[in-house]
């Protein structure tokens, strides 16, 4: 799933209460004049961030990126929240339904935007002839 020329996406973040899991989910335009539409909708989302690329970049594994969605095997950012001073156990996640070969690490980037890094449980992927509802 490639971003390269894409406009700026739409993002949403849908908290659910009662220690329910987050969703991050993100529209954009795929092809010229609105033709064709992207969704990915992250799924039991443990932690996420965005960088504007005019700001400069945080990420130290600068090798792992493209104008698309890449998944990150070996991620720094997965292992501090399961290993570092603050680390999470995954048994104890909405209810013990997650493990640690459930947590997924994706980065998105879009030209002219910036990237974000995405760590959850699944991802579902959606192409459509129509832009998403506002």
């Amino acid at each position: 799933m490639t971003t390269g020329w894409a406009d700026p996406p739409v993002v949403r973040v849908l908290n659910q209460p009662a220690g329910n899991p987050t969703t991050v989910e993100m529209h954009w335009c795929t092809a010229p004049e609105g033709a064709q539409w992207a969704r990915v909708t992250f799924e039991t989302v443990l932690a996420y961030r965005w960088s504007d690329f005019d700001l400069g970049d945080p990420r130290t594994d600068r090798d792992q990126f493209e104008f698309g969605l890449v998944r990150i095997a070996e991620s720094e950012l997965v292992d501090q929240l399961l290993n570092g001073a603050d680390r999470l156990d995954p048994a104890e996640w909405y209810g013990g339904s997650m493990a640690k070969g459930d947590i997924r690490h994706y980065r998105i980037a879009f030209d002219d935007h910036g990237v974000y890094d995405i760590v959850c449980g699944g991802l579902h992927i959606a192409h459509t002839p129509e832009p998403p509802p506002q």
